[in-house]
């Protein structure tokens, strides 16, 4: 047989074969598509095959094989892809003036919110004066879009949380919760009393006590209205459930202070959100963590929670930052902070310490550092308070200078003993400075406790037993801190850490917290109030820390 006549033999065979498969699927597919009823969903890469293919085989073959769709609809499909190809209408600009930048455009929609009574003019010129080159025309283009109405219309209406957003600064509210603590005489429950600033979720625990009776509530009252720093003031308003503890002795020092009392309605949470929401934080974060062992533990986790609520912890209210930001400051420089204090029972304070000591935290506004977390609570008797007030390196007071960065405490007697008694004085004015601005904490009823029984044994002044007894009921930690040798004597048979104002100080430069020559210049200040030998061996223990 010819090659030819063998090739002709097989290319037919072949062909054969393939039109006998392509009559077998063409006659599969149209009983398949019987057997699906409705149109066939296909996706973009599906049909781009379907074209690609459609368009090699042309119409009439399309119209022996195409089940799922029509020919015309394949070859419509290809002249789509051609078309894309050849698509360039993404990479022409648009016509006309460019758009406003979204930044932009959300600063005008916060200006119309924030401002109910500007118009666009107005509006138009505050962007102006920040920079930005706009119309008024522009500005209520974008209002338009954001459905805010004209400035007539809009200052005649206030939503309830623009309202409530306008007046938060002017808000408080007050709350009572419960803390179960083991005592000797088994598991007791102490009410704590706090205090939070709407605007800025700062928190202020105002004291905790087993009995909270009308006593402990007018002495809280007094504190808290304190003028200067207290946590209310004039023309706020102070927002409290209808809880009997808050007796009429406590409402009416709150409206003499010209603080409004706002009571809330009964059997309504939801409208002490705030101060609801701190209790249910406390509760889980913090105490619901432990056992608390005795008052000064419950105190201690109150003091330690405050501080981190306000230092460490991310606020989603408040855009997920911390309430407290601390900013950086020369090392040599005393930062006065003015805020609030996390103390438990204290009052607003200032406290101001040296930056740059360690890993930087805040205390309720009060700038702390980690080793001044540890420091323990120092409580002052007359005597270093008059010492320390009545003498100054340059411009600043020796008490300035020794009581800046830690816990100095004095009991109600010594301020009774050195400011009241002492009028205008210098040292009094001096040391009523020191307390109104918080650097020197005045300790309260709630934390002296009932007076040291073996005092009695002792002729001691009023301000020298409160002190003892303030030393022992405040903190473990707490050291006393006095210039009268008989109170030294006593405290160290009491068992209370002691030490004189001028070990006070050389301990402060030995642990790093004043300079060495700092410290040998506020000896030298306070030179004339102590025998002879006293001021020459501090300086030499000064001289033995110097590198």
């Amino acid at each position: 047989m010819e090659w030819k006549t063998l090739l002709a033999y097989i290319t037919g065979s072949v062909d054969q074969e393939l039109l006998l498969r392509n009559e077998y699927l063409v006659t599969e597919n149209r009983m398949l598509r019987q057997q699906i009823p409705g149109r066939v969903r296909l996706t973009d890469a599906e049909r781009t095959t379907l074209a690609q293919i459609g368009k090699q085989l042309g119409r009439k073959a399309l119209e022996e094989v195409a089940s799922i769709v029509t020919p015309d609809t394949i070859l419509a499909w290809h002249r789509t892809l051609v078309a894309q190809k050849f698509d360039g209408s993404q990479q022409r600009k648009a016509a006309g003036r460019p758009t406003i930048d979204e930044e932009l455009e959300a600063l005008v929609v916060r200006l119309a919110r924030d401002n109910r009574s500007w118009g666009y003019d107005r509006i138009a010129g505050a962007l102006h004066h920040l920079g930005y080159a706009i119309s008024d025309q522009t500005v209520g283009n974008i209002l338009k879009r954001h459905s805010i109405l004209p400035a007539p219309e809009r200052k005649k209406t206030t939503t309830w949380k623009e309202c409530i957003r306008t007046h938060r600064e002017m808000l408080v509210a007050t709350d009572f919760f419960t803390a179960e603590v083991w005592t000797t005489a088994g598991l007791v429950t102490y009410s704590v009393l706090f205090f939070i600033h709407l605007s800025s979720r700062k928190v202020h625990v105002a004291g905790m006590t087993t009995s909270p009776d009308e006593h402990w509530m007018v002495q809280i009252a007094r504190h808290v209205t304190m003028a200067d720093w207290g946590v209310l003031a004039p023309g706020q308003y102070l927002i409290h459930d209808r809880d009997g503890k808050y007796c009429p002795a406590f409402q009416h020092i709150i409206n003499a202070a010209g603080v409004t009392r706002v009571p809330l309605p009964p059997r309504s949470p939801h409208l002490h959100a705030y101060a609801e929401r701190w209790v249910r934080s406390v509760k889980e974060e913090c105490l619901a963590q432990m056992i608390l062992c005795g008052e000064r533990a419950l105190q201690r986790a109150l003091t330690e929670y405050v501080g981190h609520y306000h230092a460490e912890r991310p606020h989603q209210g408040k855009g997920n930052v911390v309430l407290i930001s601390v900013v950086d400051t020369p090392d040599d420089v005393l930062a006065l902070c003015a805020v609030g204090s996390g103390s438990v029972g204290c009052s607003n304070t200032i406290t101001a310490t040296r930056h740059k000591r360690g890993d930087p935290t805040v205390r309720f506004g009060v700038v702390w550092t980690r080793n001044m977390i540890a420091a323990p609570i120092f409580v002052f008797d007359s005597s270093p308070l008059v010492a320390s007030c009545q003498f100054s390196v340059g411009s600043v007071s020796v008490a300035a200078l020794v009581t800046a960065g830690m816990q100095v405490w004095i009991p109600p007697a010594v301020y009774d003993e050195v400011i009241t008694r002492g009028g205008t004085r210098p040292d009094a004015l001096e040391a009523a400075r020191l307390v109104q601005v918080g650097q020197i904490h005045l300790a309260d009823a709630t934390r002296m406790g009932e007076e040291l029984a073996d005092l009695q044994y002792y002729h001691l002044g009023q301000g020298e037993r409160e002190a003892l007894t303030l030393t022992a009921h405040v903190a473990e930690d707490a050291v006393f801190v006095t210039d009268d040798f008989l109170a030294l004597v006593v405290a160290h048979r009491l068992g209370l850490p002691s030490t004189l104002l001028l070990d006070f100080v050389i301990g402060r430069a030995r642990r790093g917290e004043l300079r060495v020559a700092e410290a040998q210049r506020i000896v030298q200040a306070v030179s004339t109030r102590y025998p002879q030998g006293f001021v020459p061996h501090s300086l030499a223990l000064l001289g033995r820390l110097t590198p």
